[in-house]
């Protein structure tokens, strides 16, 4: 339980509190060290003895249950994923895959093969979760294309780079076997339009 909890206080200090400046990282790491392990430590000693001293087990594992869902929801969110997991779709619901390029349209197709072939061409890529506050928003210097994606649930809008991704629904992903293959989507434009 110990761990649970202090494994959820960590992923909120380092993600949600981190600075970028290092002085007040080390600042943050002593706190955490001096003062949240010392207390969960005491707090879960005295929930633990109390609870078992009662004969209330229930009590723990009704206590430790959201923990525990927060974590694996947490654990799944930052975990390395194949690319076609990130920007998922049924193909059989696909109404359209659309290309932009600049404000308009580049490209536009609903047929199942080229579905399939771009759904394969993202599935070679593995991609893990960034913070929100490590994505440069300039990508005027990189290569890349805009997609959204038109099925029977909802509409999966997406900017790929070499290096990164935005999915406008989860946010941003870094590639982590790139870069991605930008010119075989440009090919895969041409060829079939």
């Amino acid at each position: 339980m110990f761990l649970i909890i202090n494994s959820f206080i960590y992923r909120t200090v380092v993600m949600l509190i981190s600075h970028p400046n290092w002085l007040m990282n080390l600042a943050i790491i002593l706190i955490y060290f001096i003062v949240i392990i010392p207390l969960t430590l005491y707090g879960t000693e005295k929930v633990l003895k109390y609870a078992l001293s009662k004969g209330k087990a229930l009590t723990l594992l009704l206590m430790a249950t959201p923990v525990l869902i927060i974590s694996l929801y947490f654990y799944n969110e930052y975990r390395e994923k194949s690319l076609d997991q990130v920007i998922s779709y049924d193909e059989d619901d696909i109404h359209a895959l659309v290309f932009h390029e600049g404000h308009g349209e580049k490209w536009r197709t609903d047929e199942r093969e080229h579905v399939e072939e771009f759904n394969e061409f993202l599935s070679q890529y593995q991609v893990k979760r960034m913070r929100h506050r490590d994505w440069d928003s300039d990508v005027s210097n990189e290569n890349g294309f805009r997609i959204t994606i038109y099925s029977d649930s909802r509409p999966i809008l997406a900017s790929v780079y070499e290096e990164r991704m935005l999915d406008v629904g989860t946010g941003p992903y870094k590639v982590v076997n790139g870069p991605i293959d930008i010119e075989w989507v440009e090919n895969f434009i041409e060829e079939h339009r």
